[in-house]
């Protein structure tokens, strides 16, 4: 089934869609996807390059052309001209389609009835990480929709937030949960700006709301969270510490807080909603929620997904080995009975032959008092490689030079001579990319 016939079978009359100027309803995202599809009718069976000029246009886009085209490639607006052509010539790209819809769009229009569907569109969808040039994954709605809850109880009582790119993964979680789980969805111009979003989102009711760690520290440290009253918190894309899991927690003890593991190549994972860092190290023993099953190897993570998962798409490679498992790339460390995440192994510093993982380093000068964000990366040395430097964003009201010694006396009790950070500059803030991780060297 597509995700426009998912919508079709939703009661016409529910909101589905708030931009700032009020809410469109199920009925009105049905007439404006079905007459995007009128509009380009020679597409059916294409491979189309989606361009649109806003994430609102994109999901139009996505609601049109699902079950019509054969593959949708998505590109974020952040994305270059050269990396769109190798995408292109990756997985052949027919047409590039303008979703500048509003010329053709008309309301009165009824929208009744299903729509015969004859494709399994595949979604193009490039990785998300922090560094280098993204790869392609191909992905079909049954694959993403997987995990999706689709209790149209709970569901029809919910808003979700938008504050990730809807061409990434996690974007499209959260417009799947929307559509396909029956709640409304809030889309802000500016998601960057996390003051103006919360602003936005407290407005449109939002009530359930999904974030990388990094992005939840800003909301918090701009104070306007508590504008919202939020009941579902999920964060994902960066291993999710204590510290910023007790301040939801504290802010918002109705709120189910869960931590979820996901890739783009893997899909959703596994969650962890007790409160506490990592997850349990009994996870091995059992299958995890669907069926999925995770074990460590030798300090990596690795994943096996119960359904088929995405798949490269131009490249020579297989996401999984032959028994089916998905290397993460992640590594993690067993600490009594759990495990804590440490950072992608392709992350790590090498300062004279030793490696440090920025996430060890984070972890150590985050506890410290008065700070407020932390990023740790490698600073390039002609002598050792390699010097760990860590930015930091201090709290409002704190010295910045007392700060330093303390964070270096921190790092000096509890870490290795060449972990210690060389260097600490501090910031006003931490930049991250479009995924809303933090963005490192």
């Amino acid at each position: 089934m597509s995700l426009l016939n998912y919508l079709l079978g939703r009661s016409g009359d529910e909101r589905l869609l708030w931009t700032g100027e009020g809410w469109k309803t199920v009925a009105d995202a049905c007439i404006i996807a079905r007459q995007i599809r009128a509009a380009h009718t020679d597409l059916e069976g294409a491979r189309v390059l989606l361009c649109p000029q806003n994430d609102v246009e994109m999901i139009f886009g996505l609601l049109a052309f699902d079950g019509f085209v054969d593959q949708m490639l998505l590109i974020a607006g952040n994305t270059t001209d050269d990396e769109i052509k190798q995408m292109r010539e990756r997985c052949t790209v027919d047409r590039v389609v303008d979703l500048s819809f509003s010329e053709f769009v008309d309301l009165t229009i009824e929208a009744d009835g299903e729509i015969d569907e004859v494709r399994n569109t595949k979604w193009i969808v490039p990785t998300s990480g922090t560094t280098g040039t993204p790869k392609l994954v191909a992905h079909t709605l049954d694959s993403l929709a997987f995990t999706v809850r689709r209790n149209q109880t709970v569901g029809s009582d919910l808003v979700w937030g938008m504050i990730y790119d809807v061409t990434r993964f996690a974007g499209i979680q959260v417009l799947l949960q929307a559509v396909i789980g029956s709640s409304g969805l809030a889309v802000v111009n500016d998601r960057q700006d996390v003051s103006t979003a919360a602003l936005q989102f407290s407005k449109a009711g939002v009530n359930a709301l999904s974030a990388t760690p990094t992005m939840w520290r800003k909301l918090v440290m701009s104070g306007v969270i508590d504008a919202l009253d939020l009941r579902i918190i999920t964060m994902g894309g960066e291993p999710a510490d204590q510290k910023i899991l007790d301040e939801l927690i504290g802010r918002f003890p109705k709120a189910k807080v869960t931590a979820i593991y996901a890739s783009t190549e893997a899909g959703v994972g596994f969650s962890v909603s007790d409160g506490l860092a990592g997850f349990p190290s009994d996870y091995e023993k059992g299958k995890l929620r669907g069926g999925n099953q995770l074990r460590v190897l030798d300090g990596k993570l690795l994943l096996r997904k119960v359904t088929e998962g995405g798949t490269y798409v131009g490249i020579d490679e297989s996401i999984t080995d032959t028994k089916g498992w998905i290397d993460t790339g992640d590594l993690v460390e067993k600490r009594g009975e759990r495990y804590h995440f440490l950072g992608r192994a392709s992350g790590a510093i090498n300062v004279g032959g030793q490696k440090v993982h920025p996430t060890e380093v984070e972890r150590i000068i985050d506890k410290v008092p008065g700070v407020s964000m932390v990023v740790v990366s490698g600073r390039r040395n002609p002598i050792m490689g390699s010097l760990v430097e860590a930015h930091v964003v201090a709290l409002k009201g704190v010295q910045t030079d007392k700060l330093k010694e303390h964070i270096l006396q921190a790092c000096r009790v509890h870490l290795a001579g060449y972990k210690v950070p060389a260097s600490i500059k501090f910031l006003d803030d931490i930049p991250t990319t479009l995924a809303g991780k933090i963005k490192r060297k």
